[in-house]
């Protein structure tokens, strides 16, 4: 079998769509802090992708990540 290659979230595109525990790793919270930023309205709300599979635009989570303010 050959293994799969980890594509980096860097090279994807703004269009590309990251699933919620994808997401989650990259904004570095739980997946229960990432749905509680979305209730808050902090973060937008998944888009449906399919009937059972939810998703963000990589866009949506990179102009997300530029709102927040730096840390030391």
């Amino acid at each position: 079998m050959e293994k799969k290659e980890k594509v980096k979230i860097a090279d994807l595109p703004d269009f590309a769509f990251i699933r919620p525990k994808q997401a989650a790793s990259l904004l570095g919270i739980s997946l229960a802090t990432l749905y509680r930023l979305v209730w808050r309205g902090k973060l937008p709300k998944p888009r449906k992708i399919t009937s059972r599979t939810v998703g963000w635009r990589l866009a949506e989570l990179r102009q997300f990540l530029e709102t927040l303010p730096e840390t030391e």
